[in-house]
């Protein structure tokens, strides 16, 4: 089994979230990230992208994100993490 696929209002490991909003795929009622779309860092003000790696699953040539993908912030210590109970993975 691959890892978790992350959605929009999952969690970061530094206390933010994630923004998706393009992606028309769906695990349940949230709507699946996508590689550039935005998260939040408890460290670093603002709203930085997703690096998204979940090629085996994408929508228009932007690959899925995947449990522990890298926000890409200036504090370089931010990743994604998929909701416990996320159903879809790649």
């Amino acid at each position: 089994m691959g890892k978790a696929l992350v959605c929009n209002g999952d969690e970061t490991t530094t206390g933010g979230h994630v923004i998706a909003t393009a992606s028309t795929m769906f695990d349940g009622e949230r709507r699946i990230a996508l590689d550039r779309e935005m998260a939040t860092c408890g460290n670093c003000p603002g709203e930085h992208p997703i690096k998204g790696t979940g090629t085996d699953m994408d929508e228009d040539g932007r690959a899925s994100v995947l449990d522990g993908d890298r926000v890409l912030c200036p504090c370089g210590k931010n990743h994604v993490k998929a909701h416990p109970d996320a159903g879809c993975s790649a």
